[in-house]
């Protein structure tokens, strides 16, 4: 030792160094130091150096706090495990405890070993569990792994330091079975958050189509208390990983279904998910249309206006766009209820999604007093000189009549809504109007006119890529020539809407085969258009409820 220095650190220092790859320039680098002083760190030569050195070169090469803690031993100071939190019972929603290791990756990352928190503290750490656990229970190769920590420039020892920081992920998790190494890559097996997130989900969704709603609620709603904030909110070199984006789509979907579903007593939980998933996606036009009609439907009607008016606002400031049929039918529905806050909750009936394209089902969908406050909401759009709010009124007004079998104003209401739409070059909006004419003219008895505007709004729909409604106008389109009599051109539109249906994988498929399949035994034959142009809305004449 020279000069009084500290040998002992030097060599700690510098087998770190060796072991992350890094030269004495590049380390010295990357902790802020001289190259100079680096150097006599590692050679002795240097007394006692400041603990802010200490932590910024722990930091740079990535150490655990044990080995912080013993570059700190070493040195001489104090032993200040900052890097590690104290231990605390797990979250809410963390990684279930009693079990031998699990990992909590919805919210900051979590992790248990025996029931008791454990803390994964330097950074790079962090970054290889959390990937291990978006992919698990699949392998993840060792050079995506290598590509995730250290992007295109891995350093010369970066396999060497994958296997290193995977031993330190085995002690952490208490056993090697944890982390498994299989044919050029690794894999985790620890009990996930994730894991039941996704299975409670799907056994939620597959409950809503056996039209189990209190089993469908039950399960959305114990998935959905899994969430402790945004997928690894901690973990930043993972923020965008399509993993994460598609666990962050799920629970918004989840999140949204479950409003829809919501009896009054859900609604203040229901509530705090769809703002806090509102503040995480701003842009998300869903959200903001769910928690206005959760807001509306729990008496705060000036709180579900102030949310349209800042998302509007948002969209406009930031996307340069004006918001989209979904936001804007919400909106209509909470000023519809303005003298009607005592009423059910009208998104319990109609999802956001139904509202925004939807024949005005629902509690609000279904009485003279719905059409008059929506003309009531017409009204004030017309005084305000609102362009978008009035052809989306009277979009809702037409809806009504549709509803009241009022054929000959709802003509009138949906024409100019039409010509709205053309002024304001909204092709997805004139595919709507189209679809709504199409079942006024049926209506009236006048299935050929029909089947014209149902094919013109299928032709408007794949032109600006909405594929679920395409689908919907071209089995609209065969129900027109069914009523005409017409069973080839019937089937062709139904097999046209199967096939989008099929590619898309949507649930209506199943019904529309089995009344392709129907039509196949049945004889063609003039259906009696009096019963099919009064059919008893919402149904459609083979008791389909309509979508549009």
């Amino acid at each position: 030792m020279l000069g009084g220095g500290n040998d002992d650190l030097g060599s700690l220092l510098r087998g770190y160094r060796t072991r992350s790859g890094l030269t004495q320039a590049g380390l010295a680098g990357r902790a802020g130091l001289s190259e100079r002083g680096l150097r006599d760190l590692e050679r002795g030569r240097s007394r006692r150096p400041h603990l802010t050195s200490i932590d910024r070169l722990a930091e740079a090469m990535d150490l655990t706090p044990a080995e912080r803690e013993l570059l700190l031993r070493r040195n001489g100071g104090p032993v200040t495990p900052a890097a590690a939190p104290p231990a605390a019972a797990p979250a809410p929603g963390g990684p279930a405890p009693g079990g031998p290791a699990g990992v909590g990756i919805l919210g900051p990352l979590a992790t248990t070993v025996d029931g008791h928190p454990v803390h994964a503290g330097a950074p790079m750490l962090r970054t290889l569990l959390g990937l291990l656990a978006l992919h698990a229970p699949d392998t993840v190769p060792v050079d995506e792994i290598m590509a995730e920590l250290w992007g295109d420039r891995p350093p010369r020892t970066a396999r060497a330091q994958v296997h290193v920081r995977v031993g330190q992920l085995r002690r952490l998790l208490g056993t090697d079975g944890c982390v498994e190494s299989v044919g050029g890559g690794y894999r985790l097996r620890t009990a996930l958050d994730a894991s039941t997130f996704t299975e409670l989900v799907t056994a939620a969704e597959r409950a809503r189509i056996d039209s189990d709603h209190d089993g469908c609620r039950d399960r959305y709603a114990r998935a959905l208390r899994l969430w402790r904030g945004p997928v690894l909110a901690d973990v930043p070199g993972l923020r965008y990983h399509p993993v994460v984006a598609g666990l962050t789509a799920r629970r918004i979907t989840a999140t949204i279904a479950y409003a829809d579903l919501a009896h009054p007593a859900d609604l203040p939980e229901a509530l705090g998910w769809l703002r806090a998933l509102a503040d995480d996606e701003p842009l998300h036009e869903g959200l903001a249309a769910s928690l206005m009609l959760g807001l509306a439907a729990a008496g705060d009607r000036a709180a579900a206006l102030a949310v349209h008016a800042a998302t509007r606002e948002r969209l406009r400031a930031e996307l340069g766009i004006e918001p989209g049929p979904e936001l804007r039918a919400a909106h209509l529905r909470v000023l519809e209820r303005e003298t009607a806050s005592a009423e059910p909750p009208s998104h319990h009936a109609v999802p956001p999604a139904a509202a925004g394209r939807g024949w005005g089902s629902g509690p609000l969908g279904d009485s003279r007093e719905a059409l008059a406050r929506t003309e009531h909401a017409l009204a004030i759009f017309e005084k305000q000189g609102d362009r978008l709010g009035i052809v989306h009124a009277l979009a809702g007004v037409g809806r009504h009549l549709i509803d009241f079998g009022d054929a000959d104003r709802a003509l009138a209401t949906l024409t100019r809504a039409w010509a709205m739409h053309q002024d304001l070059d909204d092709p997805a909006g004139r595919a709507d109007t189209l679809d709504r004419l199409g079942g006024v003219y049926l209506l009236k008895g006048r299935p050929e006119t029909a089947s014209g505007h149902f094919r013109r709004a299928a032709a408007l729909h794949r032109e600006v890529g909405d594929r679920y409604a395409e689908a919907d106008s071209w089995h609209w389109l065969g129900d027109a020539h069914d009523a005409m009599g017409d069973i080839v051109g019937a089937r062709s539109a139904w097999s046209s809407a199967l096939r989008i249906l099929d590619d898309i994988g949507h649930d209506d498929a199943a019904a529309l085969r089995d009344k392709l399949t129907r039509s196949r035994v049945t004889p063609a034959r003039p259906r009696d258009r009096r019963r099919t142009a009064g059919w008893p809305w919402p149904g459609g004449p083979d008791g389909r409820t309509p979508s549009r």
